[in-house]
């Protein structure tokens, strides 16, 4: 799934958050209202569910396109393979 470098950022950051954002939470691109519009078209694409009151959790696809090793894996991966 094509993800611009915004929402890698974010989804990335709620991974390493727990799976969770809540406001206040320290998440933040630029002010409030741009991360909720990240955070809109993450839940879009069903990397991310809202659980009202401006709370959001990663669902299993995000947890797995929001991990910060995920680059480092899939070439080991790679090599294994070959």
């Amino acid at each position: 799934m094509k993800l611009g470098p915004r929402q890698e950022a974010i989804l990335t950051a709620m991974v390493k958050n727990g799976g969770k954002y809540w406001p206040g939470c320290g998440i933040v691109w630029g002010n409030f209202s741009t991360t909720r519009i990240i955070l809109e078209s993450l839940a879009a694409k069903k990397l991310i569910t809202n659980d009202g009151n401006n709370r959001y959790s990663v669902t299993k696809e995000g947890t797995s396109l929001g991990d910060p090793y995920r680059y480092i894996k899939e070439r080991v991966a790679e090599k294994k393979q070959q």
